[in-house]
Order: structure tokens, then sequence, then C-alpha cells
């Protein structure tokens, strides 16, 4: 169904946030890492016009406001439409056994990427996750189960797949979190 999942290319958003949003608890978690992501941010709304739905997400003027304001979709910043989707994957409560995500930190403020890395966790209960990233804010978030992060390196030509353990990692972690450690070449995955 159109609603189900989300589509490769988003098309279905709104379907699949207003299906999510008809589990009281699905619907709590969704307003929370709204929230998270923008404080003023109180409500995820749907409207049909003319033929078609359409997504709204409702803004508070001010911190302290209960004057609000509806923004469609078509007016929201790339990194918000880039974390709805990221809730409607990671959120899902019952997503497909497989989910992969290339790089979910494109378009996305640093300052909110640990709530990222908290949905992915969650998520990964639920589902496997595949995901791609060059950010070292993601690889430390990643820094107490380095053996989460698998090194993807081409080497003659081939790509090479290595699972970090523990003796990966024996010096580094005492002086760099796990992401300064790979920006630092400790375990490659480097560029050069």
């Amino acid at each position: 169904m159109p609603g189900d999942h989300l589509a490769e290319d988003a098309s279905n958003l709104v379907l699949v946030l207003n299906a999510m949003e008809m589990e009281s608890q699905t619907r709590e978690l969704l307003l929370l890492k709204l929230k998270e992501f923008n404080s003023r941010y109180t409500h995820i709304s749907q409207s049909v016009i003319a033929g078609s739905i359409q997504l709204y997400l409702e803004e508070n003027l001010s911190e302290d406001s209960t004057r609000s304001v509806l923004i469609p979709a078509s007016r929201l910043s790339d990194g918000t439409m880039r974390f709805l989707c990221l809730l409607a994957v990671l959120c899902h409560p019952r997503p497909p056994p497989l989910v992969c995500i290339e790089e979910p930190e494109m378009g996305l403020h640093p300052d909110i990427l640990p709530t990222v890395v908290e949905l992915l966790r969650e998520a990964s209960n639920r589902t496997q996750l595949i995901v791609t990233t060059h950010s070292d804010i993601i690889v430390d978030a990643l820094t107490e189960t380095p053996e989460a992060v698998v090194v993807c390196e081409k080497v003659n030509g081939q790509t090479q797949m290595r699972r970090l353990g523990q003796d990966d990692l024996k010096g580094w972690i005492e002086n760099y979190r796990l992401g300064g450690a790979w920006l630092n070449g400790a375990f490659g995955g480097t560029r050069w």
C-alpha cells in the first residue's frame, strides 16, 4: 500500500506520516523527535487540497507564543524534509526487515546528529540497518559500540570491508572518540 513504508523518492511521505500518526505511541515519538529538531514545531498535519494530500508543520511564532503558523512542505528546508523522512523510516513501528540509509547527515545541522544516531539505535531493535556515513559525529556516537562500525576501503581496485574491534583501537580510544580516531587514520576508511 502507498502509505506502508517510505518510497525511495519520498513521494509518499505525507501518507506514511499520516498512517504512523494513527498510533498514539508513534504519534508521540514523532512529535518528541520533531521538537528535538526544532522546539517550535508543535504538530504535523495533513490536508487534502484539490485532490492531493499536503503536509504541514505547525510552528509557534516564538518560544513562549500561543500563536502559530502552518508551514507547507513546499516551504520547509531540505534538512527539515530529510529529517521528516528519517522519522518516517526510523520511527516506523513495523519497518521492513532491512533498511539502508545513505549519509543520514546530509542537509542536517551537526547538533541534531546525536538524535539521528539515537533514532538509528532504537530502529536497530526492530530492523536490520545498513548506514553509510562520512560524518565523524555519527561515528563518534558509536564509540561505546565500535563493533557496529564496518570500515569500507578500496584496496588495489577492490572494496574491502572490515568490522572494527577493540584491538583495532588500542591506544586511540584513550585519547580520541571513535570519530576522532577515524579522522586521524587509526583504522582506515580515509580518502588516502
